[in-house]
């Protein structure tokens, strides 16, 4: 076997962890710059950071540094507010502060030195945040009976790791402990310009929450579970509510609240039990779309579409028929949603018209990427309707794709506008994969039966009655499935084996000759 990667080295694991990875992507208002944060862990230090670039999406300049590289510190999810066009907001963390919110002018004057100023200084850490107009809202942890942050921060801070009270069922999820009587809600905050044309805050960030016992946004979900409106004076969420039903009940209510009226959200989901999620307003800010399931109690589940409309507190249900997997939308107008399916690796655009209730669906078109694999492509409309798509392999150069539709969305036009570790990939190949085993990979059936009878035949007679019948019933095929798998691993291997020992011989040595064809000796 002749290898084409002489001059190139094997891709190991420290390759892989090592290497620049995207971390949060958007596109300026006027739609002219795309701002992207990279991610690098140094395999040294043990230590990775996060730092912030821009590129102008026109003349395809070179990305430019927005935010300094400091090891330890991570500068991630860039927003931008219609309200402030050239400003660019933005969380910031390390070891020294906590995660806070900050803002720069964008694009900066200077790339020299950081230009960027802190916004937030709360008692509490910021999880994430959004931003539409004047308002921030943001999620953080709390303790439900405190009323400000201040309180919550101090018991956080007395916390104890060696011992914890549960009164409820639901302690454990999955891999996360839940301490009791605490859990993630939302606030909000208002901004302003000062005199000096520097962004401030305006009054005190208040918990549209306070008095729930709910998680806001639910556990394993992100901030796409809580949005403003276009104006900022509006609110809708999902969220998860803590009580005793909590062990058994999967569903995430929605709520809406109007911050200028409201003293408190009202659910809007009360008619179903099922799981409902990712609300969105309409362009008018009339409207909230949201995803639901149709079945109650089921962690995974096909997902439809339900409007509320918030002028006539009726709702609007677009039934999935086709079963479609649902990955993003967004409103087109106040009247029509476009939403993005994922069929392997296909995705395809479909168009929802809730003023035509015989066929509010229709296809768009298929946007076919060949690559091995998309993440769920950021779509915005700004000037014209175009999105960014990640492309996230772990053995190939990582990509930032720009793609602009026409203007009836008919045909789609792509081009790469980030290319991350290419030099590094040139001189890297992905060796084939090898066969493996270990201790402990199948348990030995002999040594479980024979601890099982040697335990039977201590007890009482009719329990090593019960116990010798569990053995032959149980665990003798058992036995002779593991059995089984360990002589197909073994041979696998050994196939293994010969094959690569045959590849490495030379091309030059000459075959030996069979058992057939030597002569005998007289």
């Amino acid at each position: 076997m002749i290898c084409l990667c002489q001059n190139l080295e094997p891709l190991n694991v420290t390759d892989i962890l090592s290497v620049e990875k995207l971390s949060g992507y958007i596109l300026s208002p006027d739609g002219k710059y795309v701002v992207f944060g990279v991610k690098k862990w140094n395999p040294e230090t043990g230590k990775s950071y996060t730092h912030l670039q821009y590129k102008n999406i026109l003349t395809g300049e070179d990305a430019k540094y927005l935010t300094p590289i400091i090891i330890g510190q991570s500068d991630t999810s860039p927003e931008f507010s219609k309200s402030f066009p050239n400003i660019l907001f933005f969380q910031r963390s390390n070891a020294e502060i906590k995660s806070s919110i900050y803002y720069i002018k964008f694009p900066p004057e200077s790339t020299e030195e950081d230009s960027s100023k802190k916004l937030t200084n709360y008692e509490l850490p910021i999880f994430d945040f959004k931003i539409k107009s004047k308002t921030i809202a943001f999620s953080t942890d709390v303790y439900f009976e405190c009323q400000d942050m201040k309180c919550s921060s101090d018991m956080i801070n007395k916390e104890s790791n060696d011992y914890q009270v549960y009164n409820s069922l639901m302690m454990f999820h999955w891999d996360t402990w839940l301490i009791e009587g605490k859990g993630t809600h939302v606030f909000i905050q208002n901004i302003d310009l000062s005199e000096n044309n520097d962004i401030i805050l305006s009054g005190e960030p208040k918990d549209i929450t306070q008095g729930m016992e709910i998680n806001c946004p639910p556990l394993f979900t992100d901030f796409s579970n809580y949005e403003l409106s276009n104006d900022g004076t509006k609110i809708a969420f999902s969220g998860h509510l803590r009580n005793h039903e909590e062990a058994w009940r999967t569903g995430f209510k929605t709520y809406y609240q109007d911050l200028k009226k409201m003293k408190k959200p009202i659910c809007i989901t009360e008619h179903t039990t099922a799981r409902t999620q990712n609300p969105v307003f309409s362009k008018d800010d009339t409207k909230i779309a949201y995803l639901a399931m149709r079945i109650p109690d089921l962690e995974s589940e096909i997902l439809h579409f339900e409007i509320y409309n918030i002028l006539t507190n009726k709702l609007t249900i677009i039934p999935n028929e086709e079963e479609y997997s649902i990955q993003s939308f967004l409103w087109k107008n106040d009247n029509e949603i476009i939403f993005m399916v994922d069929n392997v690796q296909v995705y395809r655009l479909f168009n929802i018209n809730i003023l035509n209730p015989l066929k509010p669906v229709t296809e768009l078109f298929p946007m076919k990427y060949t690559d091995k694999s998309y993440s769920l492509p950021y779509i915005a409309i700004n000037n014209r309707f175009s999105g960014l798509a990640r492309v996230n392999a772990f053995d190939m150069p990582e990509r930032l794709v720009f793609f602009e539709f026409s203007q009836d969305l008919k045909t789609v036009q792509e081009s790469d506008i980030i290319q991350l570790n290419k030099e590094f990939f040139d001189k890297k190949f992905l060796s084939q994969a090898e066969m493996f085993e270990f201790k402990g990979g199948f348990a030995s059936p002999e040594l479980v039966i024979i601890s099982l009878i040697i335990i039977c035949m201590i007890t009482t007679p009719w329990v090593t009655l019960s116990c010798l019948t569990f053995v032959y019933i149980a665990l003798i095929p058992y036995g002779a499935y593991c059995y089984k798998q360990r002589k197909i691993q073994e041979l696998a291997l050994n196939e293994q084996n010969d094959q690569n020992e045959s590849a490495g011989k030379s091309d030059n040595v000459q075959p030996q000759p069979s058992q057939k064809d030597t002569p005998k000796k007289k």
